[in-house]
């Protein structure tokens, strides 16, 4: 039933006139496929786990398509972006690990922003290493600007430039190395607060 259910979903997305996405929301379609697979895997092997994986998935779609506005709550990102990671993980298994702290900010970012930099890091850091990393997302509030802290294996310096168009000219990151039980990067990245809700 869950897998009929998964291939119908499936299918109807695939048709052109199905959903319509918003391309600025940056709906990442190849990772949809992968999970539907993922979950699919897991409708055979572990019902529960396949249960828990489709509600993440669901808050996904949600997110991407029933929100039309572009900027989200930071809380907001950081469920679904949870979600993301717990997808991402039941796919790759031990190869990704992650945390994720603070999440009790309610401030407005740009929708998908945490989660685009954090698919860069998957890409560029850990899927590239043979034996995978670890992830850690964090926020926190100095002055009038939102610090978001993301340590990972791997180098993504050069696609944070384009989001200081997003957030104008006070968008800033700032990039340590560390080492500590193998190469990390810590990429603190600096957007100033507009919107206090």
């Amino acid at each position: 039933m869950f897998i009929k259910i998964l291939n119908d979903f499936e299918s109807e997305v695939v048709s052109k006139n199905s959903i319509k996405v918003n391309k600025s929301n940056n709906l990442d379609t190849h990772f949809l496929f992968n999970a539907i697979s993922t979950i699919m895997y897991f409708c055979r092997t572990d019902g529960n786990k396949a249960r828990e994986l489709l509600l993440a998935l669901g808050d996904y779609l949600r997110y991407y398509l029933s929100q039309s506005e572009d900027d989200t709550k930071l809380s907001n990102e950081y469920k679904v972006l949870k979600g993301y990671l717990k997808i991402q993980q039941s796919r790759f298994g031990e190869k990704i690990d992650y945390e994720i702290k603070n999440i009790e900010n309610d401030f407005l970012i740009k929708k998908g922003f945490l989660i685009e930099i954090t698919y860069i890091a998957l890409k560029e850091g850990l899927l590239k290493s043979k034996v995978g990393g670890k992830i850690t997302v964090e926020s926190k509030i100095d002055k009038r600007d939102l610090i978001i802290i993301l340590i990972h294996d791997g180098d993504i310096t050069k696609y944070i430039d384009e989001y200081k168009n997003i957030y104008g000219e006070k968008f800033g990151y700032k990039l340590d190395g560390i080492s500590k039980d193998g190469d990390k990067t810590e990429l603190s990245l600096k957007i100033p607060i507009n919107n206090v809700l």
